[in-house]
């Protein structure tokens, strides 16, 4: 996903427009399921990535707009009134990890297309956590924990060779922009 972004802001650069408005025109959407703790490291870390990307192009890192959408793997045929449940766990994740947008599917989705109220507990789900859970008046609700940090460490190289070059970040986006980077080693990739 990430390469992909970079492959578009390479684009959007070499056809005439500024890195810091090609930025701008690029999103993200993940899934968000019922593995809660690592839908959030998931979240996380993408933003994350993305920062140290804006930083090796030499630009100041604002947030990337991601949206979420509920997993279908997670729908049962069966017994769908479940499926509530489990958009509600995908749901909060999402927000808690920081999704600007979430889109929840219907409890019936596996069903076909959903009725009416199917559809109307999908909206009221996500209103629920805003207004009544008041998840969006807590600005880091994952400060201070440790799992968190740990979680996040894990979902993110330590380096991105393809994009930065190096560590640090220095070299500007002449890598991004040409796809030149230095070669650092061989065989896999470490992680934090």
């Amino acid at each position: 996903m990430l390469a992909v972004a970079v492959f578009y802001l390479r684009a959007l650069e070499a056809a005439g427009i500024t890195l810091d408005d090609a930025r701008r025109m690029i999103f993200f959407r993940l899934t968000a399921d019922t593995e809660q703790f690592l839908t959030i490291a998931k979240f996380q870390a993408l933003r994350r990535l993305w920062q140290r990307i804006e930083e090796s192009c030499g630009l100041t890192p604002q947030p990337a707009f991601v949206s979420a959408e509920t997993t279908w793997r997670n729908m049962m045929r069966n017994d769908p009134q479940t499926n509530i449940l489990r958009a509600t766990i995908a749901v909060f994740a999402a927000g808690i990890g920081g999704a600007d947008a979430v889109t929840v599917l219907p409890y019936t989705a596996a069903h076909g297309l959903p009725d009416s109220f199917a559809r109307r507990i999908a909206r009221n789900t996500q209103l629920v956590l805003i207004e009544e859970a008041n998840l969006a008046r807590v600005n880091d609700p994952m400060a201070g924990t440790g799992w968190h940090s740990a979680s996040c460490r894990q979902a993110c190289p330590r380096r991105l060779v393809a994009v930065s070059g190096n560590r640090k970040g220095r070299r500007r986006c002449g890598s991004v922009a040409t796809g030149s980077h230095p070669r650092q080693g061989h065989g896999r990739p470490r992680h934090a």
